[in-house]
């Protein structure tokens, strides 16, 4: 077995039992994975899955579409689920109705069977018209999200799209930490955005929020380091980070994820200076590759 550390969540110096503990849990969740691959090759076909509470070690970004499913659609959310990814990532936007629709771009076209902007546009018209444009998936609002990850035992991460026409407002937030709680999800939610006022106005909603800030390529990490009031962690460019400033976020109480990334130098430069997780397009090709750089 390796002795490197493993790209996974950060041993909080309150926490009980420390990274042990973690490390515990994420060998229960592997072994999990593991059966089900197992029984699956047996034709017994495969059984759910239940992700440790709190598990970000790598998130399926938009899910695991694989050129097979629509990104960000619940087919997708389940191929990354199947594939045994701990948590799955989706991006939120502001109908013109103020739902949340679950949604990447501003506009419909590229994912979509629709046109126009997503702003224009009420939650009800966008789920009545218009389908995925790969499998003709249901668009799902932010409540099939979050009800979908609660029935599969599944970390989220919602990443807040800046809003054309600045409409997010505390109330916007409270709904979403009411959603949470009503789902029973409550510490297996990470709100992400490139937004630092969006976050700061979650956090004054609810402290408990855990609120992730995705910092610009050269951004100065100096100053990332005094972010810990309105921030739990930062999600950064690989290339950007050293053993020196993880070692320094980790002291502010700041966890440190990786974006999105497949590219297996950037996954062994995350785990060597002790990043927490990662953003990825292809969970099964990093769960192998964990299994097998740790010898397993």
């Amino acid at each position: 077995m390796s002795t490197r550390n493993r790209v996974g969540p950060h041993p909080s110096p309150s926490s009980a039992g420390g990274g042990r503990g973690r490390n515990v849990r994420r060998t229960v969740a592997v072994a999990m994975v593991t059966a089900a691959s197992c029984l699956a090759s047996l034709g017994v076909g495969s059984p759910a899955h239940a992700s440790v509470a709190g598990d970000f070690s790598f998130v399926g970004h938009r899910g695991y579409p694989a050129g097979r499913y629509t990104e960000n659609t619940i087919p997708s959310f389940e191929n990354a689920y199947r594939h045994g990814a701990p948590a799955v990532e989706t991006d939120i936007r502001l109908t013109a109705d103020d739902r949340f629709v679950v949604m990447h771009d501003q506009f419909l076209r590229r994912t979509t069977t629709c046109r126009g902007a997503v702003d224009r546009r009420t939650l009800h018209w966008i789920q009545r018209r218009c389908r995925g444009q790969v499998g003709h998936e249901r668009i799902p609002g932010l409540s099939d999200y979050v009800s979908w990850a609660a029935s599969h035992d599944m970390n989220i991460v919602i990443e807040i799209k800046v809003d054309p026409l600045n409409r997010w407002t505390p109330n916007d937030f409270a709904r979403i930490d009411r959603l949470i709680n009503r789902e029973g999800m409550a510490g297996r939610v990470h709100l992400l955005s490139f937004s630092a006022p969006l976050l700061e106005m979650a956090k004054g909603v609810d402290p408990a929020f855990f609120t992730d800030w995705i910092v610009p390529a050269g951004a100065d990490l100096t100053r990332v380091e005094q972010v810990d009031t309105w921030t739990s962690s930062v999600s950064v460019l690989s290339a950007a980070l050293d053993d020196t400033n993880v070692a320094q976020l980790h002291a502010e109480g700041v966890e440190v994820f990786g974006r999105d990334t497949d590219l297996k130098s950037d996954w062994a430069h995350l785990e060597a200076v002790g990043a927490d997780g990662l953003l990825v397009d292809d969970p099964p090709g990093y769960e192998t590759w964990e299994s097998s750089s740790s010898g397993g």
